[in-house]
């Protein structure tokens, strides 16, 4: 039997923030965005702030009521990343298989170092967080199991600074009672979809009928049902063994909530714009598009589309992405955020069969020309401020013609 941890740094941002500025320690913090450009959000929140009701994701104004007291401090990513390397750099000295998760948490993989350490699974894990402690200034928990699934639902049982092991026996008395929301891929808005069927806690999943959870999740229903029943097979694999580059994407908060679909136009030329300049320095063509939406109630809307034809040109991205907006998107609520994603990425030496009939705009002399143009804009825009050049497009927050050709005719899959 395979023995995993999970090793999670407690209120990470928070954390480190108070490790560099001792006069923070202890305090209500909470690290957060730039509120003049809409991401005045709280990013992470120390443990005295999170006793007081303030959550990931709160506006900051609601942030300071729950916590009249609250210190709002920037982020600081050089910083985390810096932290989570060096702590990722002393996994590796205990295990060859440490598999990073975020900037914050890792897998490990310790079946075969434990003999080489001497110790049990539970025993190492109180030997990291204590070094961790001692070495880095930060705390840690850690789950320890059987498998990644319930190794991570075992470092979010105990917060902060804990060690949790579930062992397979456990399964029935300790993890199935616990809530459905606490299984690892159960979002906000799966948890809503499963208490519609009375479904509320992990051992409610392991008890259900398969094909009725892939009826209503898809195959997220019969995933959810493995996890439940400790089915969780998959290796803790590192780096440099995961696949090449999955997918390339670009997202914005908008400056106020948009209630019209022209609105976006400009917004998703330039997320297309970013998205296509990454696609060519990296050397892929894109053949599928993912588009999520944010709404002003902070509920997701995600959207997808496989393209005929390969691309990497701003053009025909920000086109499909107006296209799945228009037609899939029922303006339920305003929309506070966007993201443009290309997925199903081919290296650019990729052999291919062209169309004979395929849609103008793709993999065209035109299309290559503009992509040399933005490439251009890209590079004077990262020299000297990313104000210097922009599209006319975006000059103006409602176009007159949003595709500046007409609204893209093609069907979305």
């Amino acid at each position: 039997m395979r023995t995993i941890l999970h090793c999670d740094i407690n209120n990470c941002f928070a954390s480190i923030e108070a490790l560099r500025n001792p006069q923070l320690r202890g305090r209500p913090i909470a690290v957060c965005g730039d509120p003049r450009q809409r991401r005045g959000i709280v990013l992470a929140k120390s443990e005295a702030a999170k006793q007081c009701g303030v959550k990931t994701g709160d506006v900051l104004w609601e942030a300071r009521k729950k916590c009249p007291d609250i210190i709002f401090v920037p982020a600081h990513y050089d910083v985390y990343v810096h932290y989570s390397n060096m702590i990722r750099k002393y996994y590796e000295e205990l295990t060859y298989r440490v598999e990073p998760y975020g900037i914050d948490e890792c897998w490990l993989d310790v079946t075969g170092d434990l003999k080489r350490h001497g110790v049990s699974g539970y025993m190492l894990g109180e030997e990291i967080r204590e070094t961790v402690k001692q070495r880095f200034g930060l705390t840690i928990s850690v789950g320890v199991s059987f498998n990644k699934v319930f190794a991570k639902l075992g470092s979010d049982y105990r917060k902060p600074d804990a060690v949790t092991e579930f062992r397979r026996e456990d399964m029935c008395s300790h993890i199935w009672p616990l809530p459905a929301s606490d299984l690892f891929g159960v979002g906000r808005a799966t948890q809503k979809q499963l208490l519609r069927f009375g479904i509320q806690t992990i051992g409610d999943i392991a008890r259900s009928n398969v094909p009725f959870l892939r009826s209503q999740l898809g195959k997220l229903g019969e995933q959810l049902w493995r996890y439940a029943n400790g089915y969780d097979e998959s290796e803790v694999t590192r780096p440099e063994e995961l696949a090449s580059r999955q997918s390339v994407g670009h997202g914005t908060t908008l400056p106020f909530d948009v209630t019209h679909d022209e609105m976006l136009w400009p917004v998703l030329l330039e997320l297309a714009t970013r998205v296509a300049h990454d696609l060519r320095r990296e050397g892929f063509y894109a053949r599928g598009l993912g588009l999520c939406v944010r709404d002003s109630r902070m509920c997701f809307h995600q959207y997808h589309y496989i393209l005929s034809q390969r691309t990497n040109v701003s053009e025909t991205l920000a086109r499909i992405g107006y296209m799945l907006f228009i037609q899939r998107y029922g303006w339920h609520e305003p929309v506070h955020a966007i993201t443009l994603t290309a997925d199903h990425l081919e290296p650019i030496n990729t052999p291919h069969q062209l169309e004979l009939f395929a849609p103008s705009g793709i993999e065209t002399g035109r299309t290559a020309t503009i992509g040399l143009i933005e490439d251009a804009m890209m590079s004077l825009n990262t020299h000297f401020g990313s104000r210097i050049l922009k599209r006319a497009t975006t000059l103006h927050p409602i176009p007159e013609h949003p595709c500046g050709f007409g609204r893209p005719q093609a069907t979305a899959q």
